[in-house]
């Protein structure tokens, strides 16, 4: 899988995260960053790399996440910390823009609006 700081990239990884929702939902796996790397970075993910990711995000590896369309926020973070971590790049750098456009494109709707306040 090919993961790159452009519209283009964050609308295959915003499309790929429902894909994964969906096929993990219909295989009562647990749909938590530990598993979303291993599924769509086999040789990359390893527990250092999910490490990385989890202490950045943090969370811990098996903690389960929303569905992407309802609730986007920590899925909205992996993305964020798997391009910084996958590419090399600051946070600073990443195209949030983009992020929040392809996200409008693939589900509709504004990320931010559907954060649910606590």
């Amino acid at each position: 899988m090919k993961i790159e700081n452009s519209l283009e990239g964050y609308v295959l990884l915003w499309g790929k995260m429902e894909e994964t929702y969906e096929f993990f939902h219909a295989h009562i796996h647990r749909f938590c960053v530990r598993r979303i790397l291993r599924y769509w970075l086999p040789e990359q993910a390893d527990d250092d790399f999910i490490w990385h990711i989890c202490m950045k995000m943090e969370v811990e590896g098996y903690t389960e996440l929303p569905n992407p369309a309802v609730e986007p926020r920590k899925c909205r973070d992996l993305i964020i910390t798997l391009m910084a971590q996958y590419t090399g790049i600051s946070v600073m750098k990443i195209d949030i823009r983009a992020l929040n456009k392809a996200y409008r494109m693939v589900f509709g709707g504004n990320p931010l609006k559907r954060v649910r306040k606590l």
